[in-house]
């Protein structure tokens, strides 16, 4: 049986990973493709110091390269490396930021603009 501590650190973890997952469906369940993923699986997250067993020891995610978001954080593509070895895509970023709407479940991005006055 674990000890106190560790049953916080366990419960740390899955509060900040339910966080991201929360935070990706919330604006689309936007998706990294699988190209994207491997890229920052092997040549980002797999030779970090703070990687072990497919998970990040600094946020806890779990980290491969499973497409489907709410088993991998990389496939989110709302987030992004606690020491920005990789960043959240420019369509999620473009999103989160109200810049651009999404329609279909994220599927058909849409400008937002303002109408102009008649004069």
């Amino acid at each position: 049986m674990p000890d106190g501590s560790a049953i916080r650190a366990i419960i740390a973890k899955w509060s900040k990973y339910y966080k991201a997952v929360r935070i990706w469906q919330k604006y689309g369940g936007l998706r990294r493709s699988q190209s994207q993923i491997n890229h920052i699986y092997y040549n980002h997250c797999k030779p970090c110091e703070h990687f072990n067993d497919d998970t990040c020891e600094l946020c806890g995610c779990n980290v491969n390269t499973n497409t489907f978001g709410a088993l991998n954080k990389i496939a989110m593509a709302t987030e992004e490396c606690p020491i920005k070895k990789w960043l959240r895509t420019k369509k999620a970023q473009a999103v989160m930021n109200g810049e651009i709407t999404l329609q279909c479940g994220g599927c058909v991005p849409r400008k937002k603009f303002r109408k102009k006055k008649d004069d």
